[in-house]
């Protein structure tokens, strides 16, 4: 999961709710050029990407929606979660597409697809899972797993943010948060490891290109190769296979998201 850096006010949904603060998410969604704007404003924070899962969004129409990290429908408090632009996420499909249902098990639903899915969540569900945007960046939370594609724990960085003020529902246990965050979602789900297996394959093919080549910045240059896009697909991915490298080129850049 890569930081998310919300772009500032205002945009069509802060000023629609300026006018609207008792206005629901169907009465903006119904403003239907609001609503298209919003997404496009979105699609460029994000780089194109999902919050959740990193993958790029594909020229298919529709080929992401927007998700709200804090449930819309929450009334149990003064404040309007469905106009709240710091509570709304441009995601993925989640394999809910009639293709992906034909060529997946029935478990391939991943990112607020899947979350739909899961009743124990409560509609206040911050701290039960990480957050886009409220992720930390300095360094990474998960390990790919060369061998079955998912995405692991990385349990000494987690550790290590135990003394961190974000709470949760853990008692501060940053290794459980980022457990959960990976079974709510469903990260590790055929479908996405079955694409993360297409990076390692292209990761692969390059380390052999370098080494071929008797270059020993080989894995320097691609780290900078990569990130040098803000965006690049499976950014956890490819910050995990690059390791201390691509730690290095982050550091360099002032990395936050």
């Amino acid at each position: 999961m890569k930081k998310i850096n919300k772009s500032l006010p205002p945009n069509p949904l802060t000023k629609f709710a300026k006018h609207n603060p008792n206005g629901t998410w169907d009465d903006f969604r119904n403003a239907r050029q609001p609503y298209d704007d919003l997404k496009k404003q979105m699609l460029q924070d994000q780089g194109g990407i999902c919050a959740y899962c990193e993958k790029k969004f594909s020229d298919a129409s529709p080929s992401q929606r927007i998700e709200h990290f804090h449930d819309k429908s929450d009334m149990n408090s003064e404040h309007n979660w469905a106009l709240d632009w710091n509570n709304v996420l441009l995601v993925c499909l989640g394999g809910s597409t009639p293709e992906d249902k034909k060529q997946y098990s029935p478990n391939h639903l991943s990112c607020d697809a899947h979350k739909g899915t899961i009743k124990e969540l409560p509609a206040a569900c911050e701290g039960y899972f990480l957050n886009p945007i409220h992720i930390q960046t300095t360094a990474c939370l998960f390990i790919f797993d060369k061998a079955t594609g998912k995405l692991l724990v990385n349990y000494d960085v987690c550790q290590q943010l135990a003394t961190d003020n974000l709470s949760n529902q853990y008692g501060d246990n940053w290794c459980m948060l980022a457990e959960q965050t990976i079974n709510i979602l469903n990260l590790n789900c055929e479908r996405l490891c079955a694409d993360r297996w297409e990076v390692l394959k292209f990761y692969n093919s390059q380390i052999k290109k370098y080494r071929e080549m008797g270059d020993r910045a080989g894995l320097s240059k691609l780290s900078e190769s990569i990130f040098r896009n803000r965006f690049p697909e499976f950014f956890t991915t490819w910050r995990s296979l690059l390791g201390k490298h691509a730690e290095e080129y982050l550091q360099s850049i002032n990395y936050n998201g």
